[in-house]
């Protein structure tokens, strides 16, 4: 039987060619900007790393916030998103960002001279990829150990709110294998994913929301996005 993330890793595999719409741009925009939002985050010559990177929507908006000084380190577990998107999106000389195909959640191989930095971080950000993983406590957890002390892993995602929220992935086929979360998280879940992995300063907001149409039942839907942080 096929696992989640092999699923996962299948699909968007798959989908690295044409994986940017003007919806997925949107989204990453809005992730972004929440990131941006809160108080006390600065990118400015950070270490940050963009857990489950996909092709580099995120980094493409946090680049410029992190400066000359800083750095940006994608990982993902899709080979198409990384080496057919992120680093070639980000090949320049100059560029400050590039990405790993690994997966941290289960790191158990040795460490290669391309993922042997993968800790000490500022910043982690996770953006839209939190529905997908299906043991989320022990994702964060996994998550904050690649954090130097002081450092703040950020999240955003589809907000679970008991209204329409399960509509969301009705235009995906698969979306029953690859998506753990159809719905998204609540902000109860977000708070002990981050309690029970040791962060503090904990926070889960509302970060933005997006009109979708839902083609199954003809309509369009308010989909609400939150922001969640904390402190190693």
């Amino acid at each position: 039987m096929v696992s989640r993330t092999e699923a996962n890793v299948a699909h968007f595999n798959e989908a690295a060619v044409s994986y940017e719409t003007s919806e997925k741009i949107e989204i990453a925009e809005k992730a972004a900007d929440a990131f941006f939002d809160l108080p006390g985050i600065n990118f400015e010559g950070k270490r940050v790393l963009d857990f489950a990177c996909g092709t580099g929507l995120i980094s493409s908006f946090l680049l410029p916030k992190v400066g000359p000084k800083g750095e940006i380190i994608g990982i993902d577990t899709s080979q198409g998103m990384v080496n057919e998107r992120f680093n070639r999106k980000f090949s320049g000389n100059s560029s400050k960002a590039r990405a790993v195909c690994c997966n941290i959640l289960s790191f158990q191989h040795e460490n290669t001279p391309e993922t042997a930095d993968l800790k000490d971080f500022d910043i982690i950000v996770v953006s839209a990829a939190y529905h997908h993983i299906d043991d989320s406590n022990h994702a964060t957890k996994c998550l904050v150990q690649r954090l130097r002390s002081g450092g703040k892993l950020l999240v955003f995602d589809l907000l679970n709110d008991g209204s329409s929220s399960h509509y969301f992935h009705d235009h995906v086929p698969n979306a029953k294998d690859i998506v753990s979360y159809q719905g998204g998280m609540t902000r109860e879940h977000m708070k002990t994913a981050f309690q029970v992995a040791g962060l503090t300063n904990i926070h889960v907001d509302n970060a933005c929301s997006r009109e979708k149409h839902i083609e199954s039942i003809g309509q369009n839907i308010c989909f609400n996005f939150f922001v969640a942080s904390g402190t190693k």
